[in-house]
């Protein structure tokens, strides 16, 4: 396997954040079939990081295969149920699959969490859009702004 450490590391970093750092970048570069390889590599080499779960999952809804992310992210939340970001991502793999309902509950899991979420919030109110249920995601999408006004996205979901 291709050693996929960053090759400028400090010293005092340690491996494992390096060959995180080298996932995180791999998926921003678009390569999903390198970083899903390194993923499935750091999940074997440490099972109970709830990071690197989150991000398999991601990688995994990238490479056009949301019902297999939601082990991935269900993982990731059963190691640590707080992980805000994992519920949103849930919820996100459960719109993929058009299960708005199941999203839905993700989405509110993770904004119970962490009630200022914004991207909770507006993902919320993209769900609610489609079920054309209009009221509550004009209210869902006005909480994503009150929570993060440079929130670009929430700004364009409006209409």
């Amino acid at each position: 396997m291709t050693d996929f450490r960053t090759p400028a590391s400090p010293p005092h970093r340690n491996a494992a954040q390096d060959r995180l750092d080298a996932l995180v970048a791999l998926y921003s570069q678009g390569r999903i079939e390198d970083a899903l390889a390194l993923a499935g590599e750091l999940i074997g080499l440490h099972p109970s990081c709830e990071i690197t779960h989150n991000i398999a999952g991601a990688l995994t809804v990238a490479a056009g295969r949301p019902d297999d992310a939601l082990a991935l992210y269900d993982r990731a939340i059963a190691i640590a149920p707080d992980y805000v970001e994992a519920w949103n991502n849930h919820g996100n793999a459960l719109k993929a699959l058009d299960r708005l309902d199941e999203a839905l509950a993700s989405y509110d899991a993770a904004i119970d969490l962490l009630p200022d979420y914004a991207e909770a919030h507006l993902n919320r109110a993209i769900v609610l859009r489609m079920t054309k249920r209009l009221a509550e995601a004009l209210a869902a999408n006005g909480e994503a702004i009150r929570c993060n006004p440079q929130l670009a996205q929430a700004y364009t979901k409006l209409h």
